[in-house]
């Protein structure tokens, strides 16, 4: 993958492109306060942006993808992520994996509890200091509550 390039002809923000007079954009507190950081001042809005001591993206697969399951290797999103946000991105391999309580089976396939594994990447998160993020990629079923039935 490559990084972001400037505008070429026929590009949206490109010279008479309909977009340049998007070129501008707009300054960070305008930013901050309307993309829904549920953050009321630029400031506050900060603590969800990357910083020199936190900018890495971390990546991990929810449970672990085998070389045959057609998922693609982590290493290849995390070269995607990595160009496409322009801020270091690696595979995590910690030694711990999500709980499996939560999990359960529905038509055949593997559901996995949300709450379950937003908590133990929450855990894994705060252990990596230098961590912006950390993505969890499934292939399996997600369900948000025990009490949803789908």
């Amino acid at each position: 993958f490559v990084t972001k390039r400037p505008p070429r002809p026929g590009d949206w923000l490109a010279d008479g492109g309909p977009g340049e007079g998007d070129r501008g954009g707009q300054d960070f507190d305008a930013f901050a306060t309307s993309v829904g950081l549920h953050a009321r001042t630029s400031r506050m809005a900060r603590a969800y942006m990357p910083s020199s001591a936190r900018k890495t993206i971390y990546l991990t697969a929810v449970p672990p993808f085998s070389e045959h399951s057609g998922a693609p290797a982590l290493a290849t999103v995390a070269s995607f992520v990595k160009a496409w946000f322009g801020l270091p991105c690696q595979v995590y391999h910690g030694t711990s994996s999500p709980p499996k309580h939560g999990a359960r089976r529905r038509g055949g396939r593997e559901q996995l509890l949300t709450t379950q594994i937003n908590s133990w990447l929450g855990d894994v998160k705060a252990a990596l200091p230098d961590a912006f993020a950390l993505l969890a990629l499934t292939g399996a079923d997600l369900y948000p509550e025990p009490r949803f039935n789908f």
